[in-house]
């Protein structure tokens, strides 16, 4: 018997369930990740460092986080069986998403391209106003604020994401942007596994995800 007919005809429907606008994020998301590929693919022949990291490292993280973020928002949106894809202010909140997560990747990637920073890059008038431009894209996340007038310290730090737990805004602004995707992952951990606990496990998790993203911002000032 062949049990891939039910996945591929339940993956259909779901797909027909969602509005255009969502289907437009989904593949945004998607089209983030063939391009993640296609950069890490770039990055093995690219040897050149920009404050002791790999030119294309930047330009990945930002590409997983952006697919991450779209392809999530529309998860979180069916999890909740909410009704918010179907309104007139989603395609508003989607082209909003889009553009500023599009215009974030697309620079900080020529960038790349060039072995030139875009983050605190205020070199000359150009980069200084790309620069602003790039802190009002970032600047209704939570944390985003903060990084303009914080560099983070040079260097590797922690594997994988780089960063360092001391003088760093970025484990906070991880967490911010992206309370959105793991406090609901806690919520369905919880309604799965707790039973009649899963309401206050929920909200301890939140409490605690909170007070994680508080210490991590207070480390990162200090």
């Amino acid at each position: 018997m062949n049990h891939g007919y039910p996945i591929q005809n339940g993956i259909a429907l779901e797909w027909q369930s969602l509005s255009w606008a969502s289907k437009f994020l989904v593949s945004y998301g998607l089209i983030m990740l063939l391009a993640l590929v296609f950069c890490y693919v770039w990055s093995l022949s690219d040897h050149r460092l920009i404050r002791e990291v790999g030119v294309w490292v930047k330009p990945m993280k930002f590409m997983l986080s952006t697919a991450l973020f779209a392809l999530t928002t529309v998860w979180v949106l069916k999890v909740a069986h909410s009704d918010l894809d179907q309104m007139p202010v989603y395609p508003w909140i989607v082209a909003l998403l889009v553009l500023t997560s599009l215009f974030e990747v697309v620079y900080i990637s020529y960038q790349a391209s060039q072995g030139s920073a875009s983050h605190y890059n205020v070199s000359d008038p150009f980069h200084a106003f790309m620069f602003g431009v790039m802190a009002v894209a970032a600047v209704g996340l939570i944390s985003g604020f903060m990084l303009g007038g914080n560099q983070p310290p040079s260097g590797q730090g922690i594997p994988i994401v780089g960063w360092h737990l001391y003088k760093d805004i970025r484990p906070a602004h991880f967490l911010g942007v992206h309370a959105q995707q793991l406090i609901p992952l806690w919520g369905l951990i919880a309604a799965k596994f707790m039973g009649t606990f899963s309401t206050a496990g929920l909200l301890m998790g939140a409490f605690l995800y909170v007070m994680l993203w508080g210490i991590s911002t207070w480390l990162s000032l200090q």
